[in-house]
């Protein structure tokens, strides 16, 4: 009982992380009114400016995280982190994070930022352990 209970309370503050994780910076960038002066000063210089534009790529990474946040979210409303039965939602929105570090991580070495670059790929690779334990260690499903 217990063991189900502190699984159960692990995969709901995973869920919660990543609805923080992706919620906040993605409705930040939607509601920002547009790309902002440091994005475009940044990748200007990157063909990042010619294609697919800045707005295409500003835009892109904040629908990618609104959905990863939306994914997570109905996992966490749907009590996915309780029943445990299938963890379809949470897992899709970890997948959807993987690419989305990659999208942030491919940015990052256009522009030669070696400490976000290492950063990054910490990320993806501690959000693709997540994905591994949700997949066999806490899905009741087998």
């Amino acid at each position: 009982m217990t063991k189900n209970l502190f699984t159960s309370a692990t995969c709901l503050a995973i869920t919660v992380l990543y609805v923080i994780l992706w919620g906040l910076p993605g409705i930040g960038k939607l509601l920002a009114g547009g790309v902002p002066p440091w994005f475009s000063t940044t990748f200007t210089p990157t063909f990042l400016s010619t294609f697919p534009g800045l707005t295409v790529s500003f835009y892109s990474i904040a629908i990618l995280e609104t959905v990863a946040a939306a994914l997570a979210l109905i996992s966490l409303l749907k009590g996915e982190w309780f029943k445990r039965k299938s963890l379809f939602f949470l897992q899709a929105s970890l997948v959807l994070s993987l690419f989305i570090f990659v999208q942030l991580l491919f940015g990052k070495a256009l522009v030669r930022e070696f400490e976000a670059i290492a950063s990054l790929f910490s990320y993806f690779v501690g959000t693709l352990f997540v994905w591994f334990l949700t997949s066999a260690y806490f899905s009741d499903q087998k």
